[in-house]
């Protein structure tokens, strides 16, 4: 009688526990289209929200949108100074501030939302020649640290040091 008590309370906690889950992980099932994409049938392959309202997105054909109204709308970028680059990734770093990077070394960075971006000195298909591989085989952060060097923080030999280091290891 007894084993009977426990294995009904066994039963009835894992009922209210696989409850619980369940209930953890509806809202993720009310996703909702965008109303504007403004993207067609360009595939998208990055995107950076910087907090529930502001975001980026990044895409084939050098496609850049934003949106500012947590994803129901999304806008084109006024002017993006990456022709018809495959934009590979983006990150924003606060709601105005953010720094795109692509195929053939483009990185561009926004000040003011993603509506502009602005191409920075720092061409990465050197360093891909230099490293001996494709710049579209370039891991992401191989960038950040080409947008570091064309900002002064680091040197160029220093980020090569870097690079062969995390390569290596």
């Amino acid at each position: 009688m007894q084993m009977k008590i426990i294995i009904t309370f066994f039963v009835i906690i894992c009922s209210i526990g696989l409850a619980s889950i369940n209930d953890a992980y509806a809202a993720v099932d009310t996703w909702t289209d965008a109303t504007s994409t403004n993207v067609g049938s360009v595939t998208m392959h990055g995107v950076s929200m910087s907090d529930a309202s502001n975001g980026v997105a990044v895409g084939n054909s050098g496609q850049i949108v934003y949106t500012t109204n947590g994803g129901v709308d999304w806008t084109d970028a006024t002017t993006t100074n990456v022709g018809s680059n495959r934009m590979y990734d983006v990150s924003m770093s606060d709601a105005s501030n953010g720094v795109a990077v692509g195929s053939g070394g483009t990185i561009v960075y926004t000040t003011n939302g993603g509506v502009d971006w602005t191409g920075t000195s720092q061409d990465v298909s050197e360093l891909a020649t230099v490293l001996g591989i494709p710049d579209e085989q370039l891991p992401p952060w191989v960038t950040n640290l080409a947008v570091w060097v064309s900002e002064d923080r680091i040197t160029l030999a220093d980020m090569i040091v870097s690079i062969e280091h995390l390569i290596n290891n």
